[in-house]
């Protein structure tokens, strides 16, 4: 396309206009309404359990399914947040592996996933373990970076 020559177009959509404007150096966007319709779509992290738990509203959901299986209403009517918002919050624990759901009638039953809570398990297990390793490997190994620090200071008075 030769240089003086510039395109445009509007695209419209449900959340509204936008313009899209060629040029052959740059191609500009108004994205007023762009980024809401194609952000769902965006797969920005993948969120493992340790994630999704750090939220102290999903804890809570988690451990009151721990206890056991509840409905998105029985646990929205125990919590200080809004169904919708219980929703979201199981929705990101289901996408984290820990807590599955079955369709009971109109309702559906969430429960804790006993599979993503083994991973997580073996995970802690595994830190556990390389940090009792590590510890009896610091315990047994002798401080060559200084001769004195397994002396024990006498005391003002005493003879050694």
């Amino acid at each position: 396309m030769p240089a003086s020559v510039r395109t445009s177009h509007t695209h419209t959509t449900r959340q509204g206009r936008f313009l899209v404007a060629n040029s052959p150096s740059t191609a500009e966007v108004d994205t007023a309404g762009l980024v809401s319709i194609y952000l769902p779509l965006v797969n920005t992290y993948v969120l493992d359990g340790w994630a999704a738990l750090g939220d102290p509203t999903r804890r809570t959901i988690f451990a009151r399914l721990a206890a056991g299986p509840s409905a998105v209403g029985e646990l929205a009517d125990t919590m200080p947040v809004s169904r919708p918002a219980v929703s979201q919050h199981l929705k990101i624990l289901k996408t984290a592996g820990l807590v599955i759901d079955e369709r009971a009638g109109a309702r559906r039953i969430y429960r804790v996933n006993q599979d993503g809570l083994r991973r997580m398990r073996a995970e802690l297990d595994t830190f556990w373990n390389d940090t009792l390793s590590a510890y009896k490997h610091a315990v047994e190994q002798p401080d060559t970076t200084n001769e004195h620090s397994h002396h024990v200071a006498t005391p003002p008075g005493e003879n050694p």
